[in-house]
C-alpha cells in the first residue's frame, strides 16, 4: 500500500544481487524485524495522528488550518523526498542511512511530543518527514540486500504485509494512547520502537551499497515539487477561510500551478528525473496512478473529517474513535491477500471498478449515517464496507501500476506510485480542512464517494488498454 494503506513500493529498491548475499542466513530474520520496525515508524505516524485531531484542537488550540499543516507538513516532505531517499540508500549505504534516519526520526518525534503550540508541532513534523523520507526506502533496501534472490520475494511480502497491518492499526493504537496518556504519547512511543530498529540493524545487518549507482539527485525537481504542493495545500485551506483569505488561496493555487508546470518542465529535461514522465504515456500506468490519486485523496479527507465529527457529534473519546477504524483495518489487513487473484479471475479493469464502487458505498453510508443514533449502522458497517472496497482493488492496483511500466522500470514505477499516494493524502487533507473551515465538513464523505467512482472508471478504462 502507498499512502496510508498501500504499498506498491514493495518492489522498490530491490537490488540485482546474486544468491551470495553478505548477510548470513541466521541473521536475516533480525534484519527483517529491523526493517518492519523502521517502516512502521513512518507509516503509523502517517495515519495514527488522525484520531488525536480533536485532542490537538482542544488542548493545543489548533484550528482547521493548523490541523491541516500538522498532518500535511509530514506528508508533504515524504512526498517530495521518498524517491531521493531511495537513491541515497543505494549510494551511501543502506544500513548507514537506516540507522541515521531511524535515530533522527526518534529525535524529531521527541521534539513533537514537547511542542507547546501548533507552530512548534508543525516544525517537528517537517523534521519527521525529512528523516521518514530516508527511513522508508532504506528499510526496504536494507531488507532486499540481506536476502538472496530465491528468498527475497517472500521476505518483501512479509515486510509489505506487516507494514500494511501496522499502518492500518495506527488509528486503533493511537486512540488508546491518546485517551490514556494524551496526544504527546503518539510521538513518544516512537522512541522505543526506533531503539529496537537501530539495535537490530547495528547488530545483525551488514552494510551494502550499489557500487554502480551513478545517477545524480534531482534536487531542483524535489524543491519545485515541494514548493508546488505546499502552495496548493495552503491555497485549498485558505479557500475555506474569509473572503480575503479565499482570494489569497486562489492566488496560491495559481502560483502553485505555475510552479508545478515548472516541475514538469524540469522532469522533462533532467538527465536523472525524480519522476520519469514517459511512464505516463502508458495508459494503464497513467490510469492506475489516477485511481491512486483520487481514491487516496478521498480516504485522507474522510480520515481527517470523521474523527472531528465523531468527537463533536457523538462525544466519542480518542479510543472510541480509534476503534471505529477497526473494521476498515481488519478488512484491509486480512482480505487484501485473499483478493490478490481477483484481477485474474474478473479482469483487472472490472476488479478496479468493483472495488471503487464498493468503497464509494462505504463513503456514502458514512456521510449519511455517521451522526445518527445507531453506531453499528452509521459507523462500523460503513467502515467495514469501505475496507472491503480497498481490499478488493489494492492488489490489482498494485499489479497494474508496477507491471505496466515494464520490468526495467518496476522499481521506479512503484516509487512514483508511492509518491502519488502521498500527494493524494496531502491534497485530500487540505481539501477537508477547507471544508471544515467553511462548515461543510460533511461534504467530504460525498466527495470521496465521487472520487472513488471516478477512480474505478479510470482504472477500468486504463487496465483494458494494457
Amino acid at each position: 500500500m502507498t499512502g496510508p494503506l498501500h504499498q506498491p513500493c514493495a518492489k522498490t529498491a530491490t537490488p540485482p544481487l546474486s544468491d551470495d548475499t553478505p548477510c548470513p542466513k541466521g541473521k536475516r530474520a533480525f534484519v527483517l524485524a529491523a526493517s518492519v520496525l523502521g517502516s512502521a515508524l513512518v507509516f503509523i505516524d502517517a495515519t495514527g495522528l488522525t484520531v488525536a485531531l480533536p485532542d490537538l484542537r482542544d488542548r493545543l488550540g489548533a484550528g482547521p488550518e493548523a490541523l491541516n499543516w500538522i498532518v500535511n507538513a509530514y506528508v508533504l516532505v515524504l512526498a517530495a523526498g521518498t524517491l531521493a531517499g531511495g537513491a541515497a540508500a543505494d549510494r551511501f549505504g543502506r544500513k548507514r542511512l537506516f540507522v541515521l534516519s531511524a535515530a533522527g526520526f526518534a529525535l524529531a518525534s521527541a521534539l513533537c511530543a514537547l511542542a507547546q503550540d501548533p507552530a512548534q508541532l508543525i516544525a517537528g513534523r517537517v523534521l519527521q518527514g525529512v528523516f521518514g523520507a530516508a527511513l522508508a526506502p532504506a528499510s526496504l533496501a536494507m531488507l532486499a540486500a540481506a536476502y538472496p534472490g530465491q528468498d527475497r520475494a517472500a521476505a518483501i511480502g512479509t515486510w509489505a504485509g506487516a507494514s500494511a497491518l501496522t499502518t492500518a492499526a495506527g488509528p486503533v493504537i493511537a486512540g488508546a494512547l491518546v485517551d490514556s496518556f494524551g496526544w504527546p504519547s503518539i510521538f513518544l512511543i516512537n522512541l522505543p520502537v526506533a531503539v529496537g530498529a537501530v539495535t537490530l540493524a547495528v547488530w545483525f545487518s551488514p552494510e551494502t551499497r550499489e557500487e554502480g549507482a551513478t545517477g545524480s539527485f534531482d534536487i531542483p525537481g524535489a524543491v519545485l515539487a515541494a514548493l508546488a504542493l505546499a502552495l496548493i495545500a495552503w491555497g485549498l485551506v485558505a479557500l475555506g477561510q474569509s473572503a480575503g483569505a479565499g482570494a489569497d488561496g486562489l492566488a496560491a493555487l495559481a502560483v502553485g500551478a505555475v510552479v508545478f508546470a515548472g516541475f514538469l518542465l524540469r522532469e522533462h529535461q533532467a538527465r536523472s528525473p525524480m519522476v520519469p514522465l514517459q511512464l505516463f504515456a502508458r495508459p494503464a500506468f497513467a490510469s492506475a496512478n489516477g485511481f491512486t490519486l483520487l481514491a487516496y485523496a478521498g480516504l485522507a479527507a474522510m480520515m481527517f473529517v470523521l474523527p472531528l465529527s465523531l468527537a463533536d457529534e457523538r462525544g466519542w473519546s480518542a479510543a472510541q474513535i480509534g476503534l471505529s477504524f477497526l473494521p476498515f483495518t481488519l478488512a484491509v489487513g486480512l482480505l487484501s491477500r485473499t483478493f490478490g487473484g481477483l484481477g485474474e479471475k474478473l479482469g483487472e479493469g472490472r476488479t478496479l471498478m468493483l472495488g471503487g464502487a464498493i468503497a464509494a458505498g462505504g463513503f456514502l453510508m458514512l456521510g449519511a449515517l455517521h451522526a445518527g443514533e445507531n453506531a453499528i449502522i452509521g459507523v462500523w458497517i460503513p467502515m467495514g464496507l469501505l475496507g472491503l472496497g480497498f481490499a478488493a482493488f489494492i492488489p490489482t492496483l498494485t499489479t497494474v501500476a508496477v507491471s505496466s511500466a515494464g520490468a526495467a522500470m518496476e522499481g521506479v514505477a512503484s516509487g512514483v506510485n508511492n509518491a502519488v499516494s502521498r500527494v493524494a493524502s496531502m491534497i485530500g487533507t487540505a481539501a477537508a480542512a477547507a471544508l471544515i473551515a467553511a462548515s461543510l465538513g460533511s461534504l467530504a464523505f460525498f466527495a470521496a464517494a465521487a472520487l472513488a467512482v471516478a477512480g474505478g472508471l479510470a482504472g477500468w478504462v486504463g487496465a483494458g488498454r494494457r
